[in-house]
């Protein structure tokens, strides 16, 4: 339905042609009418000359009409084609944008559409991707743990051992492997529960330097060799409303990444500050070699691993876990890397 703008166009352009039209059949029709003697035209004559007066000015209104109105109707057949050539797919097509009338403004919403619909188009791509890969990084760390399982267990199957010694290293690999294999699925499962919004949380208010607290006394005994924990807890005391043992499992991880990925011997660095107004801010740091810009922006990707060969044992999920986790508690994780200092920071809301 056309609204007033435009109508009040068309009305305007209607009007404008019926006056002249209106001009060209009354004067010029005086004028001729003048210059005959009146008294000597036959009803005829007077009736032709009235009728080609009356015939001039309805091609003259049709064709001023046609004048004044072909931009808009120019521009309705170019908004018509972009359509057209959205509809074939491409999304890259403008319409462009001319006056201030409803034309104008429909032709706004259409590339706004068209834009909405490509961001669409290439987020589902780009998940269509990640699915891909997501799927080939399965089954290769799947399958990696579980041919090392298969190949020595044959082994001490067949007896293809020289002694009791070697088949008991056979069978502890396999039971480590076999124990790599259980985290991966477990994480796996973790991160799809996490990431589907399909696990409960039960938030409560925690003191969050207790938490810590607790967490670092309990985890001395799975320190790796080399490696220790130092605590700076900031002064004030900050309630946050979480789920502690979602947190936990969030150290947890930080931990296991600090542990595999920093330099021995080392210092893992636990402190809490008020960074910001209403928000407490959480930091993992410890030293490691120095990560490109790319590789920090990276390291929150399922499945991402530093040693793109893929052989270390992680599963590459941890820090996704710990994004998801954090996310659910309306707060914020970032990395950092500085001058072989390599920094997880957590953000979240006090309560």
């Amino acid at each position: 339905m056309l609204t007033k703008k435009l109508v009040t166009k068309i009305l305007g352009i209607f009007v404008i042609s019926g006056f002249a039209s209106i001009f060209i059949f009354s004067f010029p029709a005086q004028y001729v009418y003048r210059l005959m003697e009146l008294d000597k035209l036959t009803v005829l004559q007077w009736n032709t000359i009235a009728f080609a007066n009356f015939f001039i000015s309805i091609l003259f209104f049709i064709g001023l009409f046609y004048l004044l109105f072909r931009p808009t109707l120019t521009y309705i057949r170019d908004i018509e084609a972009g359509i057209r050539d959205m509809g074939e797919g491409n999304l890259d097509r403008t319409i462009p944008v001319k006056g201030k009338d409803e034309l104008s403004s429909l032709s706004q919403n259409i590339n706004q559409m068209a834009a909405e619909l490509k961001e669409r188009f290439e987020y589902q791509k780009k998940l269509e991707k990640e699915k891909s890969e997501l799927i080939a990084n399965i089954s290769h760390d799947l399958r990696t743990p579980l041919t090392s399982i298969i190949g020595f267990l044959s082994a001490v199957k067949e007896n293809r051992y020289e002694s009791e010694h070697e088949r008991e290293e056979y069978i502890d690999i396999s039971h480590s492997k076999a124990q790599q294999l259980e985290r991966l699925i477990n994480d796996l499962f973790d991160l799809t529960t996490l990431s589907d919004n399909q696990v409960n949380i039960s938030k409560q208010k925690v003191n969050l330097n207790l938490l810590l607290q607790q967490f670092v006394m309990e985890s001395e005994g799975t320190l790796p060799k080399g490696m220790k924990v130092s605590l700076h807890l900031s002064n004030e005391t900050f309630w946050v409303e979480a789920d502690p043992e979602k947190l936990i499992r969030v150290f947890e991880n930080l931990l296991t990444n600090a542990g595999r990925y920093s330099l021995k011997p080392s210092t893992l660095v636990v402190q809490t500050s008020m960074e910001s107004s209403g928000f407490v801010q959480i930091s993992f740091s410890n030293p490691a070699p120095s990560l490109s810009k790319e590789e920090v922006e990276q390291l929150f990707k399922r499945f991402y691993k530093k040693d793109q060969s893929r052989t270390s044992t992680g599963s590459g999920l941890g820090l996704a876990i710990v994004k998801s986790i954090i996310h659910m508690h309306n707060g914020k994780v970032w990395a950092t890397s500085k001058h072989s200092t390599f920094t997880i920071n957590i953000e979240l809301p006090i309560n």
